[in-house]
């Protein structure tokens, strides 16, 4: 089944399988990606600071048979449409960050191990 893509605001929300991703384009040079699963929502809560109001941007978009690209002055990412990893390049074409395949979203346990003080803790 071909992926289901619609334009967002300064982006583009891609549905691949069982995995939804979009990217918004918050300034000419930071870019917001969400990762979820089909059936879930694209809303996080976050301790980070989240810009509600996103300014108007020229964002290019350019669709082909691998995937969708974005791009404004200073960045460009590239959308697999087949498992949903992003490769993000910089103004002159230079890859800064690619992620390498569908990696699997699955609820991750942390195990706290208690030390005699409360204000340190060691993550497993």
């Amino acid at each position: 089944m071909a992926p289901k893509i619609e334009r967002v605001q300064n982006g583009v929300q891609l549905a691949t399988g069982d995995l939804n991703v979009k990217v918004q384009f918050y300034s000419e040079s930071i870019v917001r990606v969400v990762k979820w699963p089909a059936g879930g929502t694209p809303e996080k809560l976050s301790l980070s600071v989240i810009q509600k109001d996103i300014p108007k941007l020229d964002v290019r978009f350019a669709e082909d048979e691998a995937g969708v690209t974005l791009s404004s002055g200073q960045v460009k990412l590239t959308i697999s449409k087949s498992d949903g990893s992003i490769q993000y390049l910089d103004s002159a074409g230079r890859v800064l960050l690619m992620e390498h395949g569908r990696q699997p979203l699955r609820p991750r346990t942390l195990r706290v191990k208690k030390k005699p003080t409360a204000s340190s803790r060691t993550l497993r």
